[in-house]
């Protein structure tokens, strides 16, 4: 009850494996996993022989994901318990990472999120939404340095407007 969890388990399987898919495509080794909750997409990454680093402001999902990766005998997963706006940062100045995910509240990412996210060298990002508008105002930011690469809805709540988004985004080519 202290963490969240989609309640649309189907959906949420179909979305967990999307991201898979795409990381498994990337040549990237170095994954980062904002908001990862308690860690799902970080674990199947790193059972997939991706080095995988979560970050979430809730310390009881952070202590399930550490627990889970345990449990799994997973050594390539590293959790921090921070708000990502100030982790983020901190982490960029010794780690780099090729793959980025965002799975931010309905509120997105903020402007300085985003700033930061344009700063790294990372070549993919992969955004889960839950919320359509707060998607589009962040992936017009994140267009300066993205292109939109593969886009993907799921139907979390049927015969509602609630949909769950997923977007790929590629670093852009130099000129």
């Amino acid at each position: 009850p202290q963490t969240f969890v989609q309640n649309h388990p189907e959906q949420s399987l179909n979305i967990y494996r999307q991201i898979c898919l795409i990381a498994n495509q990337s040549k990237e080794e170095h994954v980062l996993d904002l908001y990862c909750g308690f860690g799902i997409t970080s674990l199947l990454l790193a059972k997939n022989g991706k080095k995988v680093t979560g970050i979430e402001v809730n310390g009881e999902a952070i202590k399930f994901a550490e627990e889970n990766a345990v449990f799994n005998q997973l050594k390539n997963t590293h959790f921090i318990r921070g708000d990502v706006e100030k982790a983020l940062p901190q982490w960029l100045k010794r780690h780099q990472a090729g793959l980025i995910i965002v799975n931010p509240p309905r509120q997105g990412l903020t402007k300085n999120i985003i700033q930061t996210l344009l700063k790294t060298s990372a070549e993919s990002l992969i955004y889960v939404s839950c919320m359509p508008s707060t998607l589009a105002r962040d992936l017009q930011l994140l267009a300066e340095k993205y292109e939109i690469i593969d886009g993907f809805v799921y139907d979390m709540f049927p015969q509602t407007a609630h949909v769950e988004t997923l977007v790929h985004l590629k670093r852009k080519s130099s000129p």
